[in-house]
């Protein structure tokens, strides 16, 4: 997909094929009911309080959708450029699905899956390797003292191997995002590093996680060790989730805003908001980016080969809204960008999910049944009842036909979707049908 752009605007709106009607839960208050503002503005209805969007909410869908967009061309080998935008041809910006970043995809395939599989060691892996969060530093360390492990561990062999690559110029820490050391009276940051390491080691972080029920709990734990500030405890926490180790309870509402993401939810709209409208936002956002996608006739799901449809969850809600804070600035600034997209190298390596990765945190759609078609500019469409919900919105006939089968095939026979609804309940997003997903 492709935007076109002039000197004033973001990205442009493709036509709306579809508008989504407000989905109102019949047994709770709606979420939100968009509603015409003045000056051409849109309001929305959050938690109770009437927010005015500005131009860049619908731009984060947008960009959203196109960074998706720019992932797929080169998930299947196209040649650059992958987009018309000159600002995400010209600048980095992380994929909108967390899972499929270059550095989580290593975790997930090189420091989670290679190695002893008890908690222990997989904890102190994701640790040491978050502790400096760069591909080269973890491979440094394993070329020089071999496979990384807990039972193994000593300070002095890890200190001397990171002394030796810093008095060669090697970089240490990602560039991404600060790693400020805690406090511990050594000289070197990577030495106080390691002994945060060790402290959480001893005091038993692989037990704490395995036994958590709450994202929330290990978190604050998390914040009682100095130098853990509250975006690097998120981002460890997020990486210890990918080892399968642990089930929350919280994990489908539990989200921390870093600097970006707060920066980048604020020009989202007019009003001055406080850090817990903030965190009502991001939910709601989570909770109707179907709504939002639709009507702006975009589409953003992560489904490679062989795998489920899954929406953007909270952590990926976050960091985007950092990337579009980005991106705005950037566009403001004349798109001005180190280095572009035509730097990178081929295609993306193989999309692997992590161990136990489940669609239950993700927002189901259960197809109740369809009530009718339509064409608009040459794209078919159903009208799609959804489980739970009173009005009914236009779907894409492809994307329906896939997943729910056999309610389309009630619909074209012309008979009711009641009989075939228990068997056919297919939710959407995860294909599921409804005897194996927690909708009810």
């Amino acid at each position: 997909m492709t935007r076109t752009h002039t000197s004033n605007q973001y990205l442009k709106p493709a036509p709306r094929k579809a508008r989504l009607s407000s989905a109102r839960d019949a047994a709770k208050k709606p979420p939100s009911q968009p509603k015409k503002a003045p000056a051409g503005k849109t309001t929305y209805n959050i938690c109770g309080e009437k927010l005015v969007a500005t131009e860049v909410f619908d731009t984060f869908w947008q960009f959203a959708a196109e960074r998706k967009s720019i992932y797929d061309k080169r998930t299947t080998g196209e040649a650059a450029p992958w987009t018309d935008d000159p600002v995400l041809q010209k600048g980095r910006f992380c994929n909108t699905f967390r899972l499929t970043d270059a550095t989580c995809q290593y975790v997930i395939k090189w420091v989670i899956g290679t190695g002893l599989q008890t908690p222990s060691e997989l904890v102190f892996r994701v640790v040491l390797f978050d502790t400096f969060t760069r591909i080269d530093t973890w491979e440094y360390l394993v070329r020089e003292i071999g496979a990384p492990t807990w039972a193994t561990y000593k300070r002095d062999t890890y200190r001397n191997a990171l002394r030796r690559a810093k008095d060669s110029g090697i970089a240490l820490y990602t560039g991404s995002f600060q790693k400020p050391a805690p406090k511990h009276g050594y000289p070197d940051n990577f030495v106080n590093h390691l002994k945060l390491l060790e402290l959480l080691m001893e005091d038993d972080l692989p037990g704490r996680f395995v036994a958590a029920t709450r994202m929330a709990d290990v978190f604050d734990w998390l914040l009682t060790f100095k130098g853990m500030g509250t975006f690097n405890a998120y981002q460890l926490l997020l990486n210890l989730t990918y080892t399968g180790l642990a089930d929350f309870s919280d994990a489908d509402s539990f989200v921390v805003l870093g600097p970006g993401s707060r920066a980048g939810l604020k020009r989202c709209f007019t009003q001055d908001l406080s850090p817990d409208q903030l965190l009502d936002i991001i939910r709601w956002m989570k909770s109707t980016q179907h709504e939002h996608f639709s009507r702006l006739g975009l589409s953003c799901t992560l489904g490679p080969p062989g795998s489920n449809h899954h929406r953007m969850q909270l952590c990926d809600i976050e960091h985007t809204l950092c990337e579009v804070d980005k991106y705005v600035r950037m566009h403001r600034t004349g798109h001005k960008g180190k280095r572009g997209f035509e730097a990178s190298k081929g295609p993306t390596p193989e999309f692997c999910l992590p161990s136990k990765f489940s669609d239950d945190t993700e927002e189901l759609w259960i197809v109740a049944r369809i009530g009718g078609k339509r064409t608009r500019e040459g794209i078919r469409y159903y009208q799609v009842f959804w489980e739970g919900f009173v009005e009914p919105s236009w779907e894409p006939a492809d994307m329906i036909e896939e997943d729910a089968p056999l309610a389309v095939k009630a619909f074209l026979d012309n008979t009711p979707s009641s009989s075939n609804k228990r068997l056919d309940s297919a939710c959407v997003s995860c294909r599921h049908r409804k005897r194996r997903c927690n909708h009810q």
